[in-house]
C-alpha cells in the first residue's frame, strides 16, 4: 500500500498599503486535496482568513463549488475574495 501524499500549495501577494505606504506581503498556504487554505500576514504570522471548500452533493453532481471563508475583523474582504478565486483556479 502506498502512503498518502498531501500536496500543498503556496501563493504570495505583495502590494503597497494605501494606509501606511509600506509593502505588505500575504501568503496563502493550503492543501489541494482538502481545499483548505490560510491567508497569513508574513510579517506578523497573523492568520487573516481561512478558506474551506464545502463538498456537497451539488459539487459532485453539478460541478458547483461552494466555499466557507472566515475573515478576521479589519481585513479587506475583497482581497480575501480575490485570493479565494486564485485558490479555486489553481485547483482546477
Amino acid at each position: 500500500m502506498l502512503p498518502s501524499v498531501v500536496i500543498g500549495s503556496k501563493a504570495t501577494i505583495t502590494f503597497t498599503s494605501l494606509r501606511t505606504g509600506k509593502y505588505e506581503t500575504f501568503v496563502m498556504r493550503g492543501n489541494w486535496r482538502s481545499s483548505k487554505a490560510d491567508i497569513v500576514d508574513e510579517a506578523t504570522g497573523f492568520v487573516m482568513a481561512r478558506i474551506k471548500r464545502d463538498r456537497t452533493a451539488k459539487h459532485y453532481l453539478m460541478g458547483a463549488q461552494t466555499y466557507t471563508v472566515t475573515v478576521a475583523q479589519g481585513v479587506d474582504m475583497a482581497l480575501v475574495s480575490a485570493m479565494c478565486i486564485c485558490l479555486d483556479e489553481k485547483n482546477e
